[in-house]
């Protein structure tokens, strides 16, 4: 969101900026009092269930494999959740400042934002194996070519892979999609978010994103490595 202050808002936008303050804070009390229930299955959080889980991960488990787990994790709780929505939207200026999506990722702007970055580390490691494995010359396979194939900047990696067809120019349009949409994020000051993200859509192409290079690199998807995960 640009930088603004009350004095550039409508009569209208101030209300929705006070309704949503009082929802969120609504938001958070019941979040509260929930995660105080004990005993109720349902009171048992998404992070909570991964938790319980992790002693039972595999031995085999990698760092990238925990990645995926996070990234997992982190969908199911940026989707999930009630919405804001403000009865009297159509009363906003046609140009207005705020709306009601913005508010709503605003919201979940730092969850937004580890989601992109784990998505945007997985993709670069994966374009790297990728590069490697279809693009290299088994010949000219070595320590020292791996080292250029990852100094080389995550366009050129893509770019790469299109040109010998290994993704096509919509799945390379996906990654790209997603992988600036990391660059947005992770760069952005604390005080600067961007208002472009279309929460669950943007968030279901970073999944997809992730899963093209994997599926590519490994003949499986991305969710089929939680078989070999458990012990």
């Amino acid at each position: 969101m640009d930088e603004w202050t009350a004095e550039d808002l409508s009569p209208e936008e101030s209300a929705m900026i006070v309704d949503f303050v009082e929802w969120a804070g609504e938001f958070d009390r019941q979040v509260l009092e929930k995660q105080t229930v004990e005993g109720d299955q349902d009171a048992i959080g998404i992070e909570e269930a991964f938790e319980f889980l992790m002693p039972h991960i595999s031995e085999g488990a990698t760092e990238f494999d925990a990645k995926m787990l996070k990234l997992f994790r982190l969908e199911k709780e940026i989707k999930s959740g009630p919405v804001f929505e403000y009865e009297y939207e159509s009363e906003l200026p046609p140009d207005s400042t705020v709306t009601a999506e913005g508010l709503n990722a605003f919201l979940k702007r730092e969850e937004l934002r580890e989601f992109f970055s784990i998505a945007g580390q997985m993709i670069e490691s994966l374009s790297v194996e990728l590069v490697m494995e279809k693009v290299v010359e088994p010949s000219k396979k070595s320590k020292s070519v791996r080292r250029r194939v990852e100094r080389k900047s995550q366009k050129e990696r893509e770019w790469l892979l299109h040109i010998t067809g290994n993704i096509s120019d919509g799945e390379k349009g996906e990654i790209r999609r997603t992988y600036d949409m990391r660059s947005s994020l992770v760069h952005d000051s604390e005080n600067v978010f961007v208002d472009d993200i279309d929460i669950p859509t943007d968030v279901d192409r970073g999944v997809k994103a992730v899963n093209i290079l994997h599926e590519n690199l490994h003949g499986i998807e991305l969710k089929h490595r939680f078989g070999d995960l458990v012990a």
